[in-house]
C-alpha cells in the first residue's frame, strides 16, 4: 500500500478530524482514509445506472421501437 503525507493542515481542521476519529474510537489516519475512500467513490456514481448504461452501448447504434398501445387501467384501480 502506498503513503501520502499531507502538510499545511489547518489547525481547526485538523482538530475536527482528530474529534471525529475519536467519536467513532478510530485512528485519525483512518478517518482521513474513510473520508477519502467515501468521497472518491461519491464521485464515481454521480452519473445513474441508466445513463451508464445507454453511454456504454450508444456506439452500437439504436433501434426504434413502436409505441405500446396503452388501455386504461381496470376499474377500481387507482394510482
Amino acid at each position: 500500500m502506498g503513503s501520502i503525507t499531507i502538510r499545511n493542515i489547518d489547525d481547526d481542521l485538523k482538530t475536527l478530524l482528530r474529534l471525529s476519529a475519536a467519536e467513532k474510537n478510530i485512528s485519525m489516519e483512518e478517518e482521513i482514509r474513510q473520508i477519502l475512500k467515501a468521497f472518491v467513490n461519491q464521485k464515481k456514481c454521480r452519473e445513474g445506472i441508466g445513463s451508464r448504461i445507454a453511454r456504454r452501448f450508444a456506439l452500437t447504434g439504436g433501434c426504434e421501437l413502436k409505441p405500446v398501445k396503452r388501455s386504461h387501467p381496470r376499474p377500481g384501480v387507482s394510482f
